[in-house]
């Protein structure tokens, strides 16, 4: 395969980056994991994808059999590309307004 020349682009001297060969990104490829990952982010929103995955490594390390872990990368890429971003934490007066009301 030829790669280009990325002077068309205005950028010369680099080139640009060969296709996956699949043409596909890769996520989680183990599937358990992926599904404990979900359920940890719709409990916790908040929380920061080093948090996230520092949670599933744990997991991991205790379940041998969940099989290997992809790096903290792939795993930010992963829930990036499935809408698992991060939400921030409702304020304290927030949270208080919501205990008061009963919502």
């Amino acid at each position: 395969m030829v790669l280009h020349s990325a002077a068309r682009e205005k950028r010369p001297g680099q080139r640009l980056a060969a296709p996956h060969p699949q043409g596909l990104r890769q996520g989680v490829s183990n599937p358990v994991l992926a599904e404990h990952l979900l359920h940890q982010y719709h409990d916790h929103q908040d929380w920061s994808y080093q948090r996230h995955y520092d949670n599933i490594t744990a997991l991991a390390k205790a379940d041998p059999s969940l099989g290997p872990l992809q790096s903290y990368s792939t795993v930010r890429r992963y829930m990036k590309s499935v809408g698992l971003v991060r939400k921030s934490r409702p304020s304290r007066m927030a949270r208080a307004e919501k205990r008061h009301n009963g919502t």
